[in-house]
C-alpha cells in the first residue's frame, strides 16, 4: 500500500509540472493538494519531504493569486517544522524564507522579520 500512495505522490508531482508548463496553475495546485495529502498520508505530516511539498503547494498557489492562502500554508508547515526538525534545518530555514517573501508581497513587513 505505502508503495502504491509513493507512486501515486511521484506522479502528481510529475503531472504538475507539465500543468505548469501549459500555464494551467489552477490543475498544478489541485495536483500538489492531492501529492501533499498523499505524502502526509505515507510519510506523515511532520515529515520533511511532506513539508517540502506544502512549500512548492504553497509557491503554486501565490503563483495562481493566492497569497494569502500561500502564507497561511506556511505558517501551519512552520508549525510543525520548528518543533519537529528545529529552528535552523534546512527546510524550516526554506520556509521562513518563503512565508517572508509571500508577507512581503502582501505589505505585511512587520511579520516578516
Amino acid at each position: 500500500m505505502l508503495d502504491l500512495l509513493r507512486g501515486k505522490s511521484v506522479a502528481h508531482e510529475a503531472r504538475k509540472g507539465v500543468a505548469r508548463a501549459r500555464g494551467d496553475l489552477k490543475t498544478a495546485v489541485q495536483l500538489l493538494r492531492e501529492a501533499v495529502a498523499l505524502r502526509t498520508a505515507q510519510l506523515g505530516p511532520e515529515h520533511s519531504a511532506t513539508l517540502d511539498s506544502i512549500a512548492n503547494l504553497a509557491f503554486y498557489e501565490a503563483e495562481a493569486g493566492d497569497v494569502v492562502g500561500a502564507e497561511q500554508r506556511l505558517a501551519r508547515a512552520l508549525e510543525i517544522a520548528r518543533p519537529r526538525l528545529g529552528p535552523r534545518a534546512i527546510t524550516t530555514l526554506q520556509l521562513l524564507s518563503n512565508q517572508a517573501q509571500y508577507l512581503h508581497r502582501l505589505r505585511q513587513l512587520d511579520r516578516a522579520l
